[in-house]
């Protein structure tokens, strides 16, 4: 007990060092983070903001509506509009194919080594876990609702209009799911040709009921509590957040898709300001801090050791729970990084084809 008390005094003395070092020698006073987490921003501010700001006198700013197109156009006029920015696994894969993004400093983001390496790409720093899975209010469906994806594909039993996210990774994985294919097995399937012509096949039955592909986290959420879906794709963290705000909103892990968050550094910022950027990636893997982010949203950092620390209460509720991980399908970097761009292709053409 005195050996670990021991070490985390040492470990926040040397945090609090490095971080004032860093920041008082750089120009930059305020970063500005392009994310589409505003629903998420307060919980962000709280648990990794004001103490980050304590320790270093930055300030912090959110730019909303991260996108590819906005990346590229900003980094082909030399500027730097945002330090920060939050991008899906599929434009991530195209930034860096585009070279839009700088190598990111992990001897500063992790300089004592709490994340695998797996988490630390040249370009992108994988900061967060989450799950996209089904939800629905409570009283849309008084005897129970969709519990898997098959259900979620019956309208006839449980009619009403759906939303998914406009992408089309984890889309053709839930397709395949609720086509009968094991959470385990839909990278194999989606690996051949009739498996990609299964999973737009099925696609093909709920398009009618389809009324958004949304394209932030917060618009599923918006669109459950004004009732204009009954069941939704959503993210666990802002369910959850909605869920303790008062909304009787029920959602399930099965078949649902474990995914991860990437904060990358514009490659047209200056090195300056790229090593106060990695000041801001550093404090997601910060244990204290991680510890109170999960009590508000419960989505872990990929900070070794932090489960230990964590109550039994929020085990649960988090992505990667052992029993969660069971049931749904984890995103395959692998797969996606080969075969993102036909893939994606195929999607648009399948998006904008009208009835």
């Amino acid at each position: 007990m005195l050996k670990k008390l021991f070490n985390f005094f040492i470990y926040i003395i040397v945090t609090n060092l490095i971080f004032l070092s860093i920041a008082k020698t750089e120009t930059v006073e305020k970063l500005y983070i392009n994310s589409d987490k505003e629903e998420l921003w307060e919980d962000i501010t709280k648990a990794y903001l004001d103490p980050l700001s304590i320790k270093t006198g930055l300030k912090f700013e959110l730019v909303l509506n991260p996108n590819l197109d906005n990346l590229e156009n900003m980094v082909n006029q030399g500027k730097c509009n945002f330090h920060v920015i939050e991008l899906e696994i599929g434009d991530f894969i195209l930034a860096v194919e585009r070279k839009l993004l700088q190598e990111i400093n992990y001897s500063i983001v992790d300089y004592n080594n709490l994340v695998a390496n797996i988490h630390k790409k040249p370009n992108g720093y994988e900061f967060l876990s989450y799950s996209e899975v089904i939800a629905y209010k409570v009283g849309q469906f008084p005897n129970g609702g969709p519990k898997n994806m098959a259900d979620f594909w019956n309208t006839d039993k449980y009619p009403g209009p759906r939303t998914l996210k406009d992408d089309v990774v984890g889309n053709l994985e839930f397709a395949l799911e609720a086509d009968g294919v094991d959470s385990s097995e839909v990278y194999e399937v989606l690996a051949t040709s009739s498996g990609v012509e299964r999973a737009f096949k099925k696609l093909d039955e709920l398009k009618p009921h389809i009324v958004k592909f949304w394209t932030s986290e917060s618009e599923p959420i918006q669109m459950l509590s004004e009732g204009k879906v009954t069941v939704a794709i959503a993210r666990n963290g802002n369910l959850e957040k909605i869920k303790n705000a008062g909304l009787d909103i029920f959602y399930t892990f099965q078949d649902g898709n474990l995914n991860s968050a990437f904060y990358s550094i514009p490659a047209s910022c200056s090195k300056d300001s790229a090593r106060v950027a990695a000041i801001y990636l550093n404090a997601w893997n910060q244990p204290d801090w991680v510890i109170e982010w999960v009590k508000l949203v419960p989505n872990l950092t990929f900070t070794s050791g932090i489960e230990d620390e964590l109550s039994k209460n929020y085990d649960h509720l988090l992505p990667n729970n052992k029993k969660n991980l069971e049931i749904q399908f984890k995103t395959n970097w692998a797969f996606w990084s080969a075969n993102f761009k036909k893939l994606n292709e195929k999607w648009k053409k399948w998006r904008y084809i009208e009835e």
